[in-house]
């Protein structure tokens, strides 16, 4: 990006504290559009959440994977067989942002017009989907792991399923030392890359393995160490980079290479020879020298050498120059930071206790990062932003420490200034302001603004205004209905206080000796005014505190409220005190 020519060696500003959460169901998976301007959750219970991620609001509500989608004959049976079936556990952006693709535990893909909320296409598998991939343009292809079968490619338009053949090897019996291919049934993880040309296989038995997408023909094997087992894979924003979460705790880093035009795909039977003879303990392409393969392994590796810890998911930034890994711990919600170039550990980010990793993603322009926790809450990790109320002027510079000042030659010169040339005041006047057209803004590189179609992008979602429907009557009705109520409810209100008033002014007035005396209600609390203003002045003792309420002669307590007992009796209190 620009900050590069400004400074190579700042790093970048990373998330470091919680900003804020959402709170919509049980979340399990998440994914950004291309701008980052809109977020998709899947639920437990089978919703898909589009969030406005400027408001941080709901935009959208996705109904389709959930028990209460299906007809009513099945959905009693749908509960009882298996109550989590409907999660939606894989969510995929197309490149325009108006579709997107989900997987779920139900054995069914969906593909959502997310302007509209409309179902465009579905497809039901032979087993729950774990992980869904899909191209950037039409037409759309997409990549589905299962659960137990090998991965799928789909053709949305004509619903076909293609199951990709897995790769696996085992030790030679005739030949020690080697290794020889044999059909493999296995699941794994499955995804496309960035041109949909290629499809990338990580399996059980420690191979990477692409295939071209529209014949399912081999490309390239790669073989990783120790034949660890494919956890998980992602593409950065580029579609350069690969990282690939291993089951030996570690995250390793390959450079994707674009394919070259004479390069040759493999049939089954062609692979088969192309493997005899290869070692057994060899690592990297199995096809290709390392100047030639496809997918070139890198010298960085991410791990925690100390405590050893398994990552439940891993994601690149949107610049691509570092890496985060979620832990995979029950009680423990920690993200780890490094730097992509040197492999060092950069920072490691704190969250709630008690509560795990289920998923996370990296924002696509902004330094912030979103982790999914075991109870469905989305938590947003922004860095900390020092607010500088400093009022300076436009060409101030301010300084962290001294600088030398050298007085330019021509400072303090008397340069007249050239006078700025002459503009027709009517010309400029009259000129035309164009603030319709909106100038397109280049945030990405070069090669990934070329749309390479005519579709529109969808970077948010417009207000919808739900008005309510009038009743039979008409709107004015209805409206001078509830006034009357509100009226016969307030009259109601009046007549009980000043039922409660008059009762108050009979119980003051019952004694002759009150009756004489000048009463004055506030708030329904009665107090009397002294004959004398003097006594308003004195300091009132212990036996005269509002009425007597400690007791005086009269003996009222907080019943004294009805008036200030005689002078006599409050002095005779104070001198027997």
């Amino acid at each position: 990006m620009n900050r590069k020519l400004v400074d190579p060696f700042k790093s970048v500003a990373l998330p470091e504290v919680i900003e804020e959460y959402l709170d919509y169901g049980v979340a399990k998976c998440c994914a950004f559009n291309r701008r980052g301007t809109l977020l998709a959750t899947g639920t437990e219970d089978g919703y898909i959440i589009i969030w406005d991620f400027e408001t941080r609001g709901v935009a959208k509500l996705l109904n389709g994977h959930s028990v209460q989608a299906l007809p009513d004959d099945q959905q009693q049976q749908q509960q009882r067989a298996a109550p989590l079936a409907a999660a939606v556990t894989s969510l995929a952006w197309s490149r325009s942002g108006r579709h997107l693709l989900s997987g779920s535990l139900d054995k069914r893909v969906m593909l959502w017009d997310v302007l509209t909320g409309e179902l465009v296409h579905e497809v039901a598998l032979s087993s729950g989907v774990t992980r869904v991939s899909l191209s950037r343009r039409k037409p759309y292809t997409a990549v589905a792991s299962l659960i137990s079968t090998p991965p799928v490619i789909i053709d949305l338009d004509s619903k076909e399923v293609t199951p990709l053949a897995s790769i696996d090897f085992k030790a030679s019996a005739e030949k020690p030392g080697q290794q020889e291919m044999v059909a493999n049934h296995v699941a794994g993880v499955a995804l496309l890359s960035k041109s949909g040309r290629e499809v990338l296989l990580g399996q059980l038995r420690g191979t990477i393995t692409l295939y071209d997408t529209a014949s399912q023909q081999v490309l390239d094997v790669v073989k990783l160490p120790a034949a660890v087992k494919v956890m998980s894979m992602c593409l950065n924003r580029q579609g350069s980079l690969l990282l690939v979460n291993c089951s030996d705790k570690a995250v390793r880093l390959f450079e994707l290479r674009p394919r070259q035009p004479d390069a040759r795909s493999y049939s089954a039977e062609q692979l088969k020879q192309a493997l005899e003879g290869v070692e057994a303990c060899r690592v990297g392409s199995l096809l290709h020298p390392p100047e030639a393969c496809m997918l070139a392994p890198c010298t960085a590796s991410f791990t925690n050498a100390v405590e050893k810890n398994q990552w439940r998911a891993v994601a690149l930034s949107g610049e691509g120059e570092h890496v985060a890994g979620g832990i995979a711990g029950k009680q423990e919600h920690r993200v780890y930071l490094w730097s992509r170039l040197y492999g060092k550990l950069e920072r490691i980010l704190e969250g709630p206790r008690n509560e795990n990793i289920v998923d996370l993603a990296w924002h696509p322009t902004r330094s912030l990062l979103v982790t999914l926790s075991g109870n469905g809450k989305v938590y947003l990790w922004a860095q900390v932003f020092n607010e500088n109320w400093s009022a300076f002027a436009p060409d101030f510079q301010e300084l962290d420490e001294n600088q030398e000042y050298v007085e330019a030659e021509d400072e303090f010169d008397i340069n007249e200034k050239p006078a700025p040339p002459a503009v027709d005041g009517d010309a400029a006047e009259d000129a035309e302001v164009d603030v319709v057209t909106r100038e397109r803004l280049l945030v990405f590189s070069s090669d990934e603004e070329d749309e390479g179609g005519s579709e529109e992008p969808l970077h948010w979602l417009p207000a919808e205004v739900t008005l309510q429907e009038e009743g039979p009557g008409g709107g004015q009705e209805q409206r001078d209905a509830a006034a009357g109520e509100q009226q016969e409810e307030g009259s109601d209100t009046s007549s009980e206080g000043e039922d409660a008033q008059r009762g108050a002014e009979e119980l003051i007035l019952d004694k002759p000796r009150d009756r004489k005396r000048r009463v004055r209600f506030e708030d329904s609390y009665a107090t009397g005014d002294s004959e004398d203003d003097d006594e308003e002045m004195q300091p009132s003792g212990p036996g005269s505190a509002r009425g007597g309420r400690t007791g005086s002669a009269g003996g009222r307590g907080r019943g004294g409220r009805r008036g200030r007992p005689p002078r006599c009796d409050a002095v005779g209190a104070t001198a027997a005190n």
